[in-house]
């Protein structure tokens, strides 16, 4: 099984947990079982293309990141399009799987070889 089933398995259950409690407050209606289902197959269709695309999408991105790292070293004249956090991203993803193939455990070591731990969020106006 997939995340993306996982996720759309959890979508649609927090659609109709949020249906049913919806249609429970409304006490005006006698049938609620057939709107409740309708809600939530469109949340399943809406779901599934939104996560599709957004899978495409990361696939592309990695695809042109290694077209990228094929055809450009980073000198002048083949500078590298990709963007610079990314780079970095990809590089200390590598050091890590590094580091878990030769048996450390520890994710410092792994880090202290030259990266540095940046804030998401910078507190500065």
């Amino acid at each position: 099984m997939t995340p993306n089933y996982w996720t759309l398995v959890l979508i649609v259950t927090c659609t109709a947990f949020c249906g049913v409690l919806l249609l429970n407050a409304q006490r005006g209606y006698a049938e609620w079982l057939l709107p409740l289902v309708i809600v939530c197959l469109f949340s399943f269709l809406v779901a599934h293309c939104f996560l599709s695309v957004f899978e495409i999408v990361v696939d592309v991105l990695f695809l042109c990141f290694a077209i990228d790292t094929k055809y450009n070293d980073g000198t002048p004249g083949r500078e590298f399009f990709m963007d610079k956090a990314l780079m970095e991203f990809v590089e200390s993803s590598r050091r890590l799987e590094r580091v878990a193939k030769s048996g450390r455990s520890r994710v410092k070591e792994a880090v202290s070889g030259g990266a540095e731990m940046k804030p998401m969020v910078s507190d500065s106006p």
